[in-house]
């Protein structure tokens, strides 16, 4: 039987006024610490998946969308910013022959880029490549 999934409450405090599309999301562990102006967005995380990286870069739109599918479905991962790091860029591009980010692995397995992640779920592979 696997472990029962995780619940993290993420506290959402009000936007800044000069900016109101950028929220702070912070996890949290009382909902004592969120001021009146915040919401709560109760999060499921499956702690029996399999280990997940994406190697991205902060400006790169298709590393954001891969992000977010795999936050919506609960799946935690570990990212790897690729910025700065040319060498270890070229490295990764000549192990995995893409050319470009993100590049998401499933432990050892190369999934592709965001739409190769997003054909894998919208096909329901996805699902069954993390679970452990």
């Amino acid at each position: 039987m696997g472990k029962a999934p995780a619940r993290i409450v993420w506290a959402c405090e009000a936007a800044p006024k000069d900016n109101p599309s950028e929220l702070d999301i912070t996890p949290r562990r009382e909902k004592s610490s969120i001021s009146h102006f915040g919401f709560l967005i109760e999060c499921v995380i499956n702690l029996d998946m399999k280990k997940v990286t994406i190697y991205s870069k902060t400006i790169c739109p298709y590393c954001d969308r891969a992000k977010l599918l795999l936050k919506n479905k609960g799946v935690p991962y570990t990212e790897i910013n690729m910025d700065g790091k040319e060498e270890e860029l070229k490295a990764l591009k000549d192990r995995t022959g893409l050319r470009t980010v993100p590049q998401i692995f499933i432990e050892d397995h190369l999934v592709g880029g965001f739409t190769d992640l997003q054909a894998l779920d919208q096909k329901g592979e996805l699902d069954s490549l993390l679970k452990d």
